[in-house]
C-alpha cells in the first residue's frame, strides 16, 4: 500500500521539484541577495512611506495619506489587509524570495489547471512552463507591477478549480475556487480580475453547450450554482479591500468627471476614451505575439558592436559602447513598452492547430474569447469596438491600458495548445486528418515567419515617432538594425515551430513514444521561452540592497524643507516630472505625486489651474535677482495673484533643484482661515473656473451653499482686515535666505541656510481677532484649536472628500461642505473650540467585519474538507485491508 502511494505520488512531486529548480534558477541573483531595481516599486515606496510609516507604529491602519495630490485615500496604494484571514495561505503560497516566488506560485497554478483537464503530469509541466514565461510576465515583474503579477500567477489556480467542479466534484470544486478566487482577488489587481472573469464566462458558455450536447443540464446547473456562490465566498473575504475601493472608484479618475459639459451635456462616467486606449495594440503589433522583434522589441534595447548603429556612431564621433546598450528599438505606435506580449512560437503553432483539428465548444470558447481580447486590444486601431464596450459593457470603461488584455491569451493560448498535444498524444483523431492539420498550421505559423526573413520591408518602414529626437543621419542604420532584429526573430520562431511539428510525424506512425514526444516537446519550449524572457528579466535588472536604498537618499532641498518645524504644509516638486513622478512624496507631504486613479477633481484642477499657474510661475522665475523676489511670485495684488490654486493648497515650498535652496511662499494660506465672504456659484464648472479670480483669503467659493452659512458671513464686518495664514500681512517678503541672487536658486547648496520656517504661525485666520490653528496631525486624524470672535466659516486647506472624513467641534459632529471645488469647510460658532477631524468610511468598517466573517467561514470549510477526506481515505484503506 506505501508503495503504491509512493508511485501515485512521486511524479507530482518531481514536478514541484523541478518547478522549483526552474523559478529559482531563471533568477539566480536572489541568492546573492539582490533584489530587482523596480521602477513602479520604488514609486510606490515613495507614496506608500506616510501610511506605511504610521502603520508601522500604530494599531489603526492609515486609511488617508496627505504624501501626494494633496490628499487621498490609501485604498488604491496599499492593501487593506484587516480582517482577511486566507492572507494567512497567501504568504504561505508566497513564502521565498521574489521575483522566483512569483514564478513558483504561477507554474504550481498552470499545473493544477492541466492536471484539472486531465492530461496527466508530464503535459501538466508543459503548460506550466508555457502559462508561466510568456514574456509580459517577465516584463512586469522587471517593472515592479506586483500586483499584476500576483494576480496573473493565480489566474490558472482560478481556472483549475473551476475545471475541476465541472469534471470531477462539484462541491470540493466549488471550495476550491472559493479559495482561488479569494487569494487572486486579494493580490489587488481589479483589471487583470475583470480579464479573467471574460475567460470563465465564455468557458462556462462553453461548458452550457457540452451539457446540453449530453444532456446533462441538471448537474452543470447544480455545478454552476455551487460555483456561484464559491465564488461570492471567496470575494466576500476581501470585500475589506473591494467595498472601500468601489466607493473611492466613483470619485476618481476612473469614475469620470462631475463637470458639465459646454453645451449642458451630462458629465462622463469612466475614463476618458483616448486616455483608456492610449496604450493600444494594432494589428500589426499584434504580430510580435508570434516574432518578439518583429517592431524591434522593447523602447530602449541593446545592439551589438557589430551593429550598423554602433559603426555609425563610431563615425560621428560619439562613444559608441556608452550609447549603444541604450537604442531606441521599438518602432511601433504606443508611447513606450518594456517589450512585446510574446506567446511563444510552439505555443501559438499549437494553438492554431488546436483551432483546426478539435471541434468542440471548449476550442470554440476559447478561440471566442481569444478574438474578443485581441480585436479589444487594438484600441483607438479599432475604434468603434472599443465605444461599444466603454458604452454598454459594465466597468470596462474604469480602466486603462486596453492592451492588457492580451493576458488573456497567456491562458487561452497554452489551454488549447496543451490540451492539443494531449488529444493528440491519446489518438483522439484520424492520422490523416492530424498530418493535414500539421501541414496547414505550420505554413499559416512557419510559413509567415519565414516570409518576413526573407521579405522584412513587409512589415513595414522600420521607423517609429520617437526616430524624430536622433540625428538624421543615424536613422537609416538603426533602420538596417531593426530588420536584422525582424529577420533574426522571424527565422528563430520559423525553426522552433517547424522543430515542433516535426516531433509529431513519427509519433502518428508509433515510432516515437509519448514520453519522448513530450519530453522533447518540453526541451523546445523551454528554448523558446527562457532566452525570449532573458530578454526582459536578467542580471542587469538586479541591484544590491545598498545602491536600492540609496534611491531615497535625503537630498540637501529636501534637508532644508525637513527643517520647518511646522506640523503640515504642502510641497511642490518641479524637479521631475510634477504629476507623474512620486519621488517627492517620500520626504513631503506632496501637492503632486503619481497614481492613476486619483481624485478626479484634483485632476481637474491639475488641468485647470495648477499647470498654467506653474507655468506662469516659471516664467516669471527667470525674472527674479533674490530668493526674496521669488517669495513675491506668490504674492496678491490687491485681490490677484500669480498663483491663486497654489497658496489656496499651503504650498509652502517650491522644490527647482534636489541641491538647490527652495523657493519659500510666505502667501500660502496655511491649514486654516475664516472667510468674510461666500461666492455663490450655479453649476461644478462655474466653481472650477472661477478658481482663478478668486481672492481665497477672504472668499470662499460654493455651490447651493445653507442660508444660515450666507447669513453668517453677511454679519462679518467689512472692514476687517484681511491675515495671511502666516501670521503676517500680505506682502511682507519672505524670511528664507533673503538676498540670494537668482542664479543660486538652482544652483545653492540647500544646506548653506538654515530651514527656517517662513509661517511661523500656519492657520491663523482671516480676521485679526480669530484664530484656527493645527495641533495635532496624522493622516486619519487632524486636531485645530479655533478662538473666534464671533461666528465664522472656516476654510482647511485639506481635500474634499465625501466618504468617511468627520468632522467634530467640542465632540459634537457637524457636517462638512465642500468649498472652492476640492477644499473642506465648517461653520465654526464663537468662542473657543476643539475641531477634530477624523476619517473612517463605513464601507471600510462594514468591509473588514464581511472579510472576518467570511473568510473565516472559508477556513473552516477547509479544514473541514481535509478533515473527511482524511477520514475517509482511512475508511477505504481499512475498509480494502479486511
Amino acid at each position: 500500500m506505501q508503495k503504491t502511494i509512493l508511485k501515485k505520488w512521486l511524479a507530482p512531486l518531481a514536478a514541484v521539484l523541478f518547478f522549483l529548480v526552474l523559478s529559482y534558477g531563471f533568477v539566480p541573483q536572489v541568492f546573492q541577495g539582490k533584489i530587482l531595481n523596480q521602477g513602479d516599486i520604488t514609486a510606490w515606496r515613495a507614496m506608500a512611506k506616510e501610511a506605511s510609516d504610521y502603520n508601522k507604529t500604530h494599531e489603526d491602519e492609515a486609511l488617508w495619506t496627505n504624501s501626494m495630490f494633496g490628499g487621498m485615500p490609501t485604498v488604491t496604494i496599499n492593501k487593506i489587509t484587516t480582517g482577511n484571514h486566507v492572507l494567512v495561505l497567501d504568504k504561505i503560497f508566497g513564502a521565498g524570495a521574489a521575483p522566483a516566488s512569483y514564478l513558483l506560485i504561477s507554474l504550481l497554478g498552470g499545473f493544477l489547471l492541466f492536471l484539472a483537464l486531465g492530461t496527466g503530469v508530464p503535459i501538466a509541466v508543459l503548460g506550466a512552463v508555457a502559462v508561466t514565461f510568456c514574456s509580459y510576465n517577465l516584463q512586469i515583474i522587471q517593472a515592479g507591477h506586483v500586483t499584476k503579477m500576483i494576480a496573473i500567477a493565480y489566474m490558472p489556480w482560478v481556472l483549475a478549480a473551476l475545471v475541476y467542479a465541472y469534471r470531477k466534484k462539484p462541491l470540493l470544486g466549488a471550495l476550491f475556487f472559493a479559495l482561488t478566487v479569494s487569494l487572486h482577488v486579494a493580490a489587488n489587481h481589479p483589471q487583470i480580475t475583470y480579464y479573467l472573469g471574460f475567460i470563465m464566462l465564455f468557458v462556462v458558455v462553453g461548458l452550457f453547450v457540452k451539457a446540453i450536447k449530453e444532456r446533462t443540464v441538471p448537474r452543470f446547473a447544480k455545478t454552476t450554482l455551487l460555483i456561484v456562490a464559491g465564488g461570492m465566498l471567496g470575494l466576500a473575504t476581501s470585500a475589506n479591500h473591494l467595498l472601500p475601493t468601489y466607493e473611492y472608484t466613483q470619485y476618481s479618475m476612473r469614475g469620470g468627471s462631475e463637470l458639465e459639459t459646454d453645451q449642458g451635456e451630462t458629465p462622463r462616467k469612466g475614463l476618458e476614451v483616448d486616455y483608456a486606449t492610449q496604450w493600444s495594440y494594432s494589428g500589426k503589433e499584434s504580430l510580435n505575439m508570434l516574432i518578439p522583434n518583429f517592431l524591434g522589441g522593447s523602447s530602449v534595447g541593446a545592439l551589438g558592436r557589430d551593429s550598423h548603429t554602433y559603426k555609425k556612431l563610431s563615425e560621428m564621433g560619439y562613444q559608441a559602447s556608452t550609447i549603444i546598450s541604450h537604442m531606441p528599438l521599438y518602432w511601433g505606435e504606443q508611447p513606450f513598452t518594456a517589450g512585446p506580449m510574446y506567446m511563444g512560437a510552439i505555443m501559438l503553432f499549437l494553438f492554431v492547430l488546436g483551432l483546426l483539428l478539435i471541434r468542440s465548444p471548449l476550442t470554440w470558447a476559447l478561440g471566442g474569447v481569444s478574438l474578443l481580447a485581441l480585436l479589444l486590444s487594438w484600441g483607438y486601431h479599432l475604434e468603434w469596438f472599443s465605444l461599444l464596450f466603454f458604452k454598454y459593457v459594465p466597468l470596462y470603461n474604469k480602466f486603462r491600458t486596453v492592451s492588457m488584455i492580451l493576458v488573456i491569451w497567456q491562458m487561452t493560448v497554452p489551454l488549447l495548445g496543451i490540451y492539443t498535444v494531449w488529444y493528440l498524444l491519446e489518438n483522439k483523431l484520424p492520422e490523416g486528418k492530424v498530418r493535414k492539420g500539421l501541414y496547414l498550421a505550420t505554413g499559416i505559423t512557419a510559413g509567415f515567419c519565414l516570409l518576413l526573413a526573407l521579405f522584412p520591408s513587409l512589415a513595414g518602414s522600420f521607423t517609429g515617432p520617437s526616430d524624430v529626437s536622433l540625428p538624421r543621419e543615424l536613422i537609416p542604420s538603426l533602420v538596417a538594425d531593426r530588420k536584422t532584429l525582424l529577420r533574426a526573430d522571424a527565422l528563430r520562431s520559423a525553426f522552433l515551430i517547424m522543430g515542433a511539428a516535426l516531433i509529431f510525424f513519427p509519433a502518428l506512425r508509433k515510432r516515437l513514444k509519448k514520453g519522448w514526444v513530450v519530453a522533447l516537446l518540453g526541451v523546445l519550449l523551454l528554448v523558446d521561452y527562457l532566452p525570449a524572457g532573458k530578454r526582459y528579466l536578467n542580471s542587469s535588472h538586479f541591484v544590491t540592497k545598498h545602491h536600492y536604498q540609496n534611491l531615497f537618499e535625503e537630498r540637501p532641498a529636501d534637508s532644508y524643507i525637513l527643517d520647518d518645524p511646522a506640523l503640515y504644509y504642502r510641497v511642490l516638486d518641479l524637479t521631475g516630472s510634477t504629476f507623474s513622478d512620486a519621488t517627492a512624496s517620500y520626504f513631503h507631504k506632496s501637492a503632486g505625486g503619481y497614481n492613476a486613479a486619483k481624485l478626479q477633481r484634483y485632476q481637474d484642477v491639475i488641468d485647470r489651474h495648477l499647470i498654467p499657474e506653474i507655468q506662469s510661475f516659471a516664467d516669471k522665475l527667470g525674472q527674479c535677482q533674490t530668493m526674496e523676489e521669488a517669495g513675491e511670485l506668490f504674492a496678491y495684488q490687491g485681490s490677484y495673484t500669480l498663483t491663486p490654486v497654489m497658496n489656496l493648497l499651503n504650498t509652502k515650498y517650491v522644490i527647482l533643484s534636489p541641491q538647490a535652496i527652495p523657493v519659500t511662499n510666505p502667501h500660502a494660506l496655511g491649514n486654516a482661515w475664516v472667510v468674510s465672504d461666500i461666492h455663490t456659484v450655479e453649476s461644478t464648472l462655474e466653481e472650477l473656473e472661477s478658481l482663478s479670480q478668486t481672492d481665497f483669503r477672504t472668499t470662499a467659493v460654493m455651490q447651493n451653499p445653507p442660508a444660515e452659512w450666507l447669513t453668517t458671513v453677511a454679519a462679518t464686518a467689512p472692514e476687517q482686515a484681511v491675515t495671511a495664514a502666516s501670521g503676517m500681512p500680505p506682502g511682507v517678503p519672505a524670511t528664507a535666505a533673503p538676498g540670494i541672487p537668482a542664479t543660486d536658486v538652482l544652483g545653492a547648496s540647500a544646506t548653506d541656510a538654515p530651514g527656517t520656517s517662513a509661517m511661523d504661525a500656519p492657520g491663523t485666520s482671516a480676521t485679526d481677532a480669530s484664530d484656527v490653528t493645527l495641533v495635532s496631525y496624522s493622516p486619519n486624524t487632524l486636531e485645530y484649536e479655533a478662538s473666534m470672535e464671533q461666528d465664522g466659516v472656516v476654510v482647511f486647506s485639506e481635500i474634499f472628500y465625501p466618504k468617511g472624513w468627520k468632522a467634530w467641534i467640542d465632540n459634537v459632529e457637524v457636517p462638512i461642505l465642500r468649498s472652492n471645488f476640492i477644499t473642506r469647510t465648517l461653520l465654526v460658532p464663537a468662542g473657543n473650540h476643539n475641531i477634530r477631524f477624523t476619517y473612517k468610511p463605513a464601507s471600510y468598517t462594514t468591509g473588514v467585519l464581511v472579510s472576518r466573517i467570511s473568510s473565516l467561514a472559508l477556513l473552516g470549510a477547509l479544514l473541514l474538507a481535509v478533515i473527511l477526506g482524511v477520514v475517509r481515505t482511512l475508511q477505504k484503506r481499512k475498509g480494502k485491508e479486511t
